[in-house]
């Protein structure tokens, strides 16, 4: 038997890689859709229809690198799609890779759910709710903005486990046998994603993913929902250290990108 779960799945352009990795981006808008400012009026993205999608890929295009450093980073944890409390030892994790940056990088600010309702309420009454809480990232983009925070880095971890039957599973048929035996060998393994977008544009500055080591043990059929929770627990935690690291290693070429 498999189980897996899964959490809403950043889109980053290395979500496929596996094992630890970072990209950083710093390209410009302007000089993107200039490329194509000459093309021939009958080719496929040119005239741009009002509403058709090539016009939808130039307003997803339209965006500029405006970081500078220092800057104020906000940090988001999403579980499940919702925005939750960093716990206190993913906390530490960021505070160490903070603390391995230059003094320039700026400061790292932790946001909450909380903070999260609070900006959603205080501009509610002037724009309609349709503009801005279409989905968690733009819920988050809205609560760093009313921390006036220049960027925001989103993060997931997403946990996949999976049991299966071993040869004790043959004792089953002996109910007594099920809270005794461990007749079942599960295993369990955490990929964390994160992305940094500019809070006012969106702008995707870069991303960074790290996996754990898969955790292995056997466990009696009745323990093993209980296994799981634990195990899930533990491999997260792993992600989202080896997620910090990657993360201080993008900001890094971040820095050295931005200073040209």
């Amino acid at each position: 038997m498999k189980a897996r779960l899964f959490g809403i799945g950043l889109i980053l352009l290395l979500g496929a890689a596996q094992g630890c990795t970072y990209g950083v981006q710093t390209t410009s808008g302007v000089a993107y859709l200039e490329k194509y400012a000459d093309l021939p009026k009958n080719a496929a993205a040119l005239p741009a229809k009002p509403g058709s999608f090539s016009e939808q890929l130039k307003l997803a295009a339209r965006v500029e690198p405006v970081l500078k450093f220092p800057a104020r980073i906000g940090l988001a944890k999403l579980v499940q799609g919702s925005l939750v409390s960093i716990p206190e030892k993913e906390a530490g994790y960021w505070e160490d890779a903070r603390a391995g940056l230059d003094d320039d990088v700026g400061d790292f600010v932790l946001l909450s759910p909380l903070g999260m309702q609070l900006a959603s309420e205080a501009v509610s009454a002037d724009v309609e709710k349709t503009y801005y809480a279409n989905g968690a990232i733009n819920q988050i983009r809205l609560a760093a903005a009313r921390q006036h925070l220049d960027a925001v880095l989103i993060y997931e971890a997403v946990d996949s486990f999976e049991s299966s039957r071993n040869w004790l599973s043959v004792l089953d048929a002996a109910l007594v046998t099920l809270a005794i035996l461990p007749s079942r060998s599960i295993a369990s393994r955490s990929s964390a994603n994160a992305i940094l977008l500019d809070v006012m544009q969106g702008y995707h500055y870069g991303s960074a993913q790290a996996q754990s080591k898969e955790k292995r043990r056997v466990s009696p059929a009745v323990a093993v929902d209980d296994a799981r929770k634990e195990m899930a627990g533990d491999v997260e935690i792993e992600a989202v250290r080896k997620l910090s690291v990657e993360v201080k290693k993008m900001f890094n070429r971040l820095l050295v990108r931005t200073a040209r």
